[in-house]
């Protein structure tokens, strides 16, 4: 009906006008019976909700296995019986004997490009080369491969600048942390919000990028309003430093022992969106008559006058009043 009354040639252009809305036939169940459907999807919505609370729960645990299994390889490396020696470092604590710790500075080069107007990005690149974003780095998955398959290549002054392969990862935002962090092996601009970490030859950019997901935006970052990471947060940090065979041994080691979890986080993710499909279509088919819940609602019991939050959901006054309403 929305698409019959709007104006507009394609959907992201459609205009429903107030007198056009007016027309829509709006279903309209007895007052009893909207009471019913009511008691009913509350009840149905609150097992869902539950189920996905505990799923989330789930994931969260899943999560911290999985950061416990890849801080202690990155950290102590594959021989549980090695001599350690201890590093004054809080987050780190004792290393192997045989590794050594070096600052920041002395694992890569931290850069950034200027900003880029898109009719900038067309004159410049022929059609070639590509603007990597924020949300490229969103949903990256575990072989630290962009989600998207796309030819990156940076030009300045006329030449290609080889920076291959390298990190990046978000530098400032509200909601940012480093476990968002990826490898690109292909040039590119970055967005202004964007750092990229060009890996020296005695670290391997997969073992760095583990060493980076283990610490949290608070651990690096100035926390004000836009918490931001700066490259003089990331160049006095220590890391430590295994032979580059070990770093390698660590990160091949890793690839095979976390596919159990990444497989658990996925299943858990999966069997959440379809909760919530299956939350849309039972609320879809019994608001448009489809399904007979009268007969059930009658035997369910009255309505509290909240449900309870979800999990992600903070449970203040603007909270309340949603889920009131």
């Amino acid at each position: 009906h929305f698409g019959q009354a709007s104006d507009g040639v394609r959907v992201g252009q459609w205009d429903l006008s107030i007198p056009g809305m007016r027309q829509i036939p709006v279903l309209v169940p007895s007052d009893n019976e909207q009471a019913d459907i009511v008691r009913f999807l509350y009840h149905a919505n609150r097992k869902i909700d539950g189920f996905i609370r505990a799923k989330r729960k789930l994931i969260g645990l899943l999560n911290e296995q999985k950061q416990a299994i890849i801080h202690r390889a990155v950290t102590r490396g594959l021989d549980p019986d090695v001599p350690l020696k201890p590093t004054g470092i809080p987050w780190l604590g004792d290393i192997p004997a045989q590794w050594e710790v070096l600052r920041g500075k002395y694992v890569g080069r931290l850069f950034s490009t200027p900003s880029i107007s898109e009719n900038e990005l067309s004159e410049n690149s022929q059609g070639n080369m590509m603007y990597l974003k924020v949300s490229d780095l969103v949903g990256a998955d575990a072989s630290f491969k962009l989600t998207k398959s796309r030819l990156y290549v940076e030009k300045r002054s006329g030449r290609d600048e080889s920076r291959r392969p390298f990190l990046v990862f978000p530098k400032r935002g509200g909601a940012i942390y480093t476990n968002r962090v990826v490898i690109v092996k292909l040039n590119c601009f970055l967005d202004p919000n964007l750092m990229g970490w060009q890996i020296s030859g005695r670290f391997d950019p997969q073992y760095v990028a583990l060493l980076l997901r283990t610490r949290t935006l608070a651990d690096l970052a100035d926390i004000s309003s836009v918490p931001q990471i700066n490259n003089h947060h990331i160049t006095p940090i220590p890391f430590p430093a295994p032979p580059i065979a070990e770093q390698l041994a660590i990160v091949a080691w890793l690839d095979k022992g976390l596919v159990a979890v990444n497989t658990a986080i996925a299943r858990t993710e999966r069997e959440i969106a379809l909760m919530q499909e299956y939350r849309t279509r039972l609320t879809a088919d019994i608001v448009t008559g489809k399904l007979d819940v009268r007969e059930a609602a009658a035997k369910l019991p009255d309505l509290p006058t909240a449900a309870e939050p979800l999990a992600d959901e903070a449970p203040d006054d603007t909270e309340a009043e949603k889920t009131e309403a």
